[in-house]
């Protein structure tokens, strides 16, 4: 049953994202004169993505098969979180212009249209995946298509280097099986009244309300451009490491892991690997939750304990498909109705752990926690910290820092301990990126033939930075 809760919690994080997506469509649409053609384009296909999804969750919803999900996606839910990444990330490019509309004279579109056609063939080919995930699950769990599931083999789903070409092929399938975009909308309308859509926002809208008093900020801005920054192969290193593999197999003398390293040595952006890896055992796992804090030192002052905790409550609160816990509600109540206050961190905290006991497990990630202002709370957390894992033993937390505050040492001087330092294969990747970047740098170390060797010498000049 996990399985298919996790699934069905995917499906419906994406779904959430896809609609917030078209609602940007439309107004950049109502705001821009002679919208372009390629933004029209883009509509199009998230409208067709979100009738795709709308008709999946209603049949995983209503499914009385707790294994179907699992049997149809097999392996595959890492392309889940993958979906989830990317559709995160065009939103943040779509938001990011509209936050700024005050500034200009009309909106504008901020993509260029080669960029909107790279989106457009993105999009695409979410809608292939998941409407092959709907025709083979119909397909291989209908008594009427019993010839087809045994012919319907999920694991022809494309990998990393094969997607693209395959999904015209994909396309294909689901048009066989009467699955096309129209279909699905014709379909859909046909089992959801608009009442019930109507309800499932009253309750989405005031479940944000609550979620936006506690935290009004947006908490994973930060996390995409990091993420959309770090090269991609680099830190593997780290997942390979003992330590963190008995991390992630959540070992009780392992509920806690420090990372720590000098300044330059690549913390943030393995922290941003730590996050994106947990997001997909997140989405191919049990009932698991995931929050995160880039501490930063300019934003000591919004990221004190009270913060700290609101905001993980609100990360935690956004993945679960059930209703926030009772201790939430009545906490907005009391305090916002009566008492016109905001709430302290002990009333936080009791929250922070209802919350958490939503999930079967629960990973919390801190980057730079040196860059918390020591004065205003860092040992507070620390020792807060302490009480989560006695509390609660289904919470694992990784943390990186700076070696030598006192306080960080004297607080986990028996905590287990990741060194962090720039990796000769990692400097070799980032070389040879530049280098490639660069065609005059690029045409004199082919010509030295001595590539190897520049690479090397390099990696020991770094000496770990």
């Amino acid at each position: 049953m996990a399985e298919a809760f996790s699934v069905t919690e995917s499906t419906t994080n994406i779904l959430q994202l896809t609609e917030k997506l078209v609602a940007l469509g439309y107004e950049y649409i109502a705001g821009i004169k002679n919208a372009p053609d390629d933004l029209r384009q883009l509509l199009n296909e998230l409208l067709s993505l979100s009738n795709v999804l709308f008709m999946l969750q209603d049949h995983l919803q209503n499914s009385t098969n707790s294994t179907a999900p699992n049997a149809v996606l097999g392996s595959k839910n890492d392309l889940m979180s993958e979906c989830t990444l990317g559709l995160k990330q065009l939103k943040l490019k779509l938001e990011f212009k509209k936050r700024i509309r005050g500034k200009m004279t009309c909106l504008v579109w901020p993509l260029k249209k080669r960029e909107t056609m790279k989106w457009i063939s993105q999009l695409v080919l979410y809608n292939s995946l998941f409407s092959l995930i709907l025709t083979t699950y119909q397909s291989t769990f209908s008594k009427g298509n019993e010839r087809h599931a045994r012919d319907t083999n999920i694991n022809s789903l494309p990998d990393e280097s094969s997607r693209v070409s395959l999904s015209e092929e994909i396309r294909a399938c689901t048009q066989e099986s009467n699955f096309g975009a129209h279909s699905f909308q014709t379909d859909y309308r046909g089992q959801s009244t608009r009442k019930e859509r109507q309800d499932r926002a009253k309750i989405e809208k005031d479940q944000n309300s609550i979620l936006n008093w506690l935290f009004p900020g947006n908490f994973d801005i930060k996390h995409l451009e990091i993420s959309g920054e770090r090269l991609r192969g680099t830190g593997k290193w780290l997942m390979e490491t003992l330590e963190f593999e008995n991390w992630i197999k959540g070992r009780q003398d392992y509920l806690l892991l420090w990372g720590y390293g000098i300044p330059g040595a690549g913390k943030t952006y393995l922290s941003s690997l730590v996050i994106d890896r947990l997001q997909t055992i997140k989405a191919s796992s049990e009932n698991y939750g995931l929050a995160y804090i880039y501490f930063d030192y300019i934003e000591k002052d919004r990221q004190g304990p009270v913060q700290v905790m609101a905001s993980l409550i609100k990360q935690l609160s956004t993945q679960t498909s059930t209703s926030l816990p009772e201790e939430t509600r009545k906490l907005y109540s009391k305090l916002k109705r009566e008492e016109k206050r905001k709430p302290n961190f002990e009333e936080l905290y009791s929250v922070f752990l209802a919350t958490c006991g939503k999930f079967s497990r629960v990973f919390l990630v801190f980057d730079a926690l040196d860059e918390c202002d020591q004065d205003s709370g860092r040992g507070y957390l620390l020792s807060s910290f302490q009480r989560l894992l006695e509390e609660k033993q289904q919470i694992s937390i990784f943390l990186t820092s700076q070696p030598y505050p006192e306080d960080i040492q004297r607080y986990l001087q028996h905590a287990p301990k990741v060194e962090i330092s720039a990796h000769q294969e990692d400097i070799g990747m980032y070389i040879e990126k530049k280098v490639g970047e660069n065609a005059r740098a690029k045409c004199l170390i082919e010509q030295s033939k001595c590539k190897n060797k520049i690479i090397r010498k390099l990696a020991e000049c770094a000496k770990g930075t």
